[in-house]
């Protein structure tokens, strides 16, 4: 998410404004200290202007 934030020139206050988050909710969820709920992360994605699943880590691989 930082990653993305920072190419659109967004800080994390100016994100939080664009998908309706509270400024210590952001900050909180870009530490990986509170988990965004399904609608958020949507609300996210759409102010980056991506899917929802750029935003998550790509699946773990399975063990051989």
């Amino acid at each position: 998410m930082a990653l993305r934030r920072t190419a659109a020139g967004l800080s994390q206050s100016d994100l939080g404004q664009k998908s309706g988050v509270s400024k210590a909710h952001m900050s909180m969820i870009a530490r990986g200290r509170a988990n965004a709920s399904a609608p958020v992360i949507a609300r996210i994605a759409a102010a980056l202007d991506c899917t929802i699943s750029d935003l998550l880590p790509p699946p773990a691989k399975p063990e051989s």
